[in-house]
């Protein structure tokens, strides 16, 4: 891996959310030592993301749909995700007509050697609070509550952590103000036209939420062809 690779995945790692913030447990990420970043190279995952994204642009141009551009780093103090989008493109320009973005995901070892082979599966979802989807995020404090096997949240055990870094077509994304539990699908359009293409949800107050808000910034989908691996990375903190 090059040094600007490394280099931005060491300050996603300890620049993004709340890392800042030493009364938050996500300032745990500051002492992260990367381990190895691997860049992601299959070609069946790879035409069949390509292959969604042309479906998206033909159900766009059938509807009239015109994509707005999601926004990054909502819950950050910096525009780290923004200003690292075209780092990990791999070469590859992102395509704005489906909004992509590089996003991250973190998961056990396990999971992740099945993502690299088999991609993404939004049917292995179990209790999630915006529907039966494949979840996202741009702080890798959100991503690292889901890295450890033993414990939950934002535990700081020396066990290694698994983040994957992703490109996602969000497409035209549908901004949850309220919780969405056992959804297997995004909402259908306001015109009836479709349903969206994924669920955007912003930091802030979310109805039905158990702590009546959202702290970080999350990004679901419901296809598992909507995304695509780009670079595993391990770490600890």
């Amino acid at each position: 891996t090059d040094k600007e690779i490394w280099d931005s995945v060491y300050k996603i790692l300890t620049e993004t959310g709340h890392t800042w913030d030493a009364s938050n447990q996500c300032s745990r990420l500051r002492r992260a030592v990367i381990h190895s970043v691997h860049r992601i190279e299959n070609n069946r995952l790879w035409h069949r993301y390509k292959a969604r994204l042309g479906q998206m642009r033909q159900d766009h141009a059938s509807y009239g749909i015109s994509v707005t551009s999601a926004e990054l780093d909502l819950d950050g103090y910096d525009n780290i995700m923004a200003g690292s989008q075209q780092t990990f493109d791999c070469g590859e320009p992102l395509a704005m007509d489906v909004d992509e973005k590089i996003l991250l995901h973190g998961t056990s070892w396990d999971n992740a050697n099945s993502i690299v082979r088999e991609g993404f599966d939004h049917r292995t979802c179990q209790h999630a609070l915006y529907g039966a989807g494949v979840y996202f995020a741009c702080a890798a404090c959100k991503s690292h509550q889901y890295t450890c096997e033993q414990h939950k949240w934002c535990c700081g055990c020396r066990s290694e952590r698994t983040l994957i870094i992703a490109r996602v077509a969000l497409g035209d994304a549908y901004t949850a103000t309220q919780t969405r539990k056992y959804e297997r699908r995004p909402p259908v359009r306001r015109d009836s036209s479709g349903t969206y293409d994924s669920i955007v949800v912003k930091p802030g107050w979310v109805q039905g939420h158990h702590n009546q808000s959202q702290l970080h910034q999350e990004y679901v989908i419901f296809d598992r062809e909507q995304a695509y691996p780009c670079y595993v990375v391990q770490y600890t903190i």
